[in-house]
């Protein structure tokens, strides 16, 4: 873990990846947890931007502005806006979690700016994922099994896919809270042990 940082170079970032219910949530409160470190959303610079406009988050509407922004503004804005909000948040601990990176090119932009960067890919199967998201009922989750398949498609077109193909760890998450944790654990425990031999 580092303490000491001058600057974001320094800091130890974990940036998380994984199709939608696929338990990126849970990783990031538990690594949070473990690091006492804030967490960064993605998705949260989508749905700021629906509430200025005064537009309902559901998910189509989210969709729709994510893919202008990107269209717009650059397929890495949003990193680019996370970054921006990093910069400016005062971090204790040298350690932060950024929540929801979906394209190769949010990813090389974090890698370009952060040299301690680590991630993770949530997987889970397609059942768990859409139980998952089905109870959970947030505004923009999907209502029946076309809309899962449909919005998995969108996410896809963007480049999750790649993103996922690129992570350092895999994280399987199908099971319990206890084993999501024994595996974040054992992760931890090769990080420490590679920075350890550094």
């Amino acid at each position: 873990m580092i303490e000491n940082f001058n600057n974001t170079k320094e800091l130890l970032v974990f940036g998380i990846a994984g199709m939608p219910g696929a338990g990126k949530t849970e990783v990031c409160k538990i690594l949070s947890k473990k690091f006492n470190a804030p967490i960064f959303i993605m998705g949260d610079i989508i749905r700021r931007i629906a509430k200025e406009k005064n537009i309902e988050p559901t998910r189509k509407n989210l969709e729709k502005i994510m893919l202008k922004i990107r269209e717009e503004k650059g397929e890495d804005i949003i990193a680019k806006k996370i970054f921006e909000e990093i910069k400016l948040s005062n971090i204790k601990n040298g350690v932060i979690i950024i929540d929801g990176i979906r394209s190769i090119h949010e990813l090389d932009f974090f890698k370009k700016k952060f040299k301690n960067f680590i991630l993770l890919a949530v997987i889970a199967s397609k059942e768990n994922r859409f139980l998952r998201l089905f109870k959970r009922r947030r505004e923009d989750d999907p209502l029946g099994f076309e809309e899962f398949i449909r919005r998995d498609r969108i996410e896809s077109s963007i480049g999750l896919g790649a993103v996922l193909a690129e992570a350092d760890f895999y994280i399987l998450n199908n099971g319990t809270l206890k084993e999501l944790n024994k595996q974040i654990q054992k992760i931890l425990s090769i990080i420490i042990k590679e920075k350890i031999k550094k």
